[in-house]
């Protein structure tokens, strides 16, 4: 019975030894992150996390100088605007999204009063060589909608992300991965299956 018992804990430290180097390895291959909690179609994680309640608040613009302040702070501290106090250092966000749960009056006042950055061709490439080189992160991430109902614009589709996007920024040290929104639309899309292996 020992020796049998010696035999097994001599294959798996031989089993253990073999592995080890793989999980301390650094590898290039970034990760997807899945934006979970936005719809009650997702199922519950409540078997992996403590739920925790946060209220949001109350909320909301008053007044349409209130929604062109905000418009102009937002441009100037994130956008294409000047600003001494801006968060991201020189990185220029090419564009902000909304998620304002209680609606209200005044935020399509605020939508069209962001002054946002041109586009060109390349400014997926330029922004994102600027926000790796000016902000102060050990990794960065594509942030993508999982599907076209996950938002009114912006969906990339799966392919154009693999031959387009990917081969840019993988070279980047910061590539850190694929950020998608989320879970449910992910579920129905299947988007996460088709890029996992592109990673």
């Amino acid at each position: 019975m020992v020796a049998l018992f010696t035999k097994f804990c001599s294959q798996a430290l031989t089993v253990f030894l073999l592995i080890l180097p793989v999980l301390f390895s650094k590898s290039n291959a970034g990760v997807i992150v899945v934006y979970w909690g936005q719809n009650g179609g997702e199922g519950s994680l409540t078997k992996h996390v403590t739920p925790v309640d946060i209220n949001a608040g109350n909320y909301g613009l008053s007044y349409e100088a209130n929604a062109n302040s905000v418009a102009d702070y937002l441009s100037n501290n994130f956008l294409g605007g000047k600003s001494k106090s801006r968060p991201l250092g020189t990185a220029v966000l090419n564009g902000i999204d909304f998620d304002i749960e209680k609606g209200g009056p005044h935020y399509d006042t605020l939508a069209r009063s962001v002054n946002l950055p041109p586009s060109t061709p390349n400014a997926f490439q330029n922004s994102w060589n600027r926000w790796t080189s000016s902000i102060k992160a050990g990794q960065f991430f594509v942030g993508l909608p999982a599907s076209c109902a996950a938002a009114g614009s912006g969906f990339v589709r799966s392919n154009d992300l693999i031959n387009k996007a990917l081969p840019f920024v993988k070279r980047s040290p910061k590539y850190g991965g694929v950020m998608l929104y989320d879970k449910f639309n992910d579920d129905k899309s299947g988007y996460c299956s088709k890029i996992k292996g592109k990673l």
